[in-house]
């Protein structure tokens, strides 16, 4: 059970592999390994090449393009959310609102 993540007994942990469960939000967790993480999650000369290509054709003629990205959670999160949290879920309404706030803030969304 960790109490505080930030103390010594925490900043060497013995073997190669940990395993958290739970929900280990904070970055207080990682920011001893933030230069590992950025390698890690670093994407490749090669696939952001591939990428780029894709949005171009997305793009098509909009001079002012804003990419939008929206990650909708459901599955397990409805129920621990609400059951675990005491929480809320986004419904559509809150979704319509937030694309809504990005149409007004952007000349050119693409979501």
């Amino acid at each position: 059970w960790v109490h505080d993540w930030m103390s010594e007994e925490y900043k060497h942990i013995e073997g190669k592999y940990m395993k958290f469960t739970g929900y280990p939000c904070s970055w207080t967790f990682y920011h001893h390994i933030r230069e590992e993480i950025l390698r890690e999650f670093t994407f490749h000369d090669f696939i952001k090449d591939e990428v780029n290509k894709y949005l171009e054709k997305v793009k098509g003629t909009r001079k002012n393009a804003t990419f939008i990205g929206v990650h909708v959670r459901r599955g397990d999160y409805i129920r621990v959310m609400l059951n675990s949290w005491k929480g809320v879920v986004a419904d559509k309404a809150y979704l319509e609102k937030a694309m809504d706030y990005f149409r007004n803030k952007y000349q050119e969304p693409v979501f």
